[in-house]
């Protein structure tokens, strides 16, 4: 059961890759890509990066570490590869406070390369973070939040 929970994120991160095959339209027998955000275009053998940003440092860091493990055993239960690309994990520190989400989501958002991400661990970073990663296109998935202000369907816009 715990392998199951730990997997989860994994594979709710593996079906975020899948919107944008649902964004195509067939023309003249080519695919034509339509995104206003953009299409992340993985060549074959090349990784799928996710970005991960949990809290791996200070007083907190054990939160951050054991789900930071919870993902790479996730990722090895899947031998390294999803949907047959190695996938490779990009891990930035989100020190459990809104200064370190923003910087941490504001590192994934720059690397074009990632598709999706896990995190945050502290609802404070994931207030600040998350708008970011939006605007990016980047759809993230926490483990860990609790924060009614990031949880609560009647939140309203971040």
């Amino acid at each position: 059961m715990k392998r199951f929970l730990i997997l989860v994120p994994v594979l709710l991160v593996g079906a975020a890759l899948f919107p944008a095959t649902a964004q195509t339209q067939k023309k003249g027998g080519d695919f034509v890509y339509e995104d206003k955000i953009g299409v992340v275009k993985i060549k074959p053998g090349n990784p799928i990066t996710i970005g991960v940003w949990f809290v791996v440092a200070g007083p907190d860091a054990s939160l951050g570490e054991d789900t930071k493990r919870g993902v790479e055993i996730a990722a090895d239960d899947k031998k390294g590869k999803l949907l047959g690309h190695p996938i490779k994990l990009i891990v930035h520190d989100e020190g459990c406070n809104a200064e370190g989400g923003q910087a941490a989501a504001t590192k994934l958002a720059a690397d074009k390369m990632i598709v999706a991400a896990i995190g945050s661990n502290c609802g404070s970073a994931a207030r600040a973070g998350v708008p970011i990663l939006w605007k990016a296109g980047i759809c993230t998935i926490s483990p860990s939040n609790t924060l009614p202000s990031v949880t609560d369907p009647n939140r309203g816009p971040a």
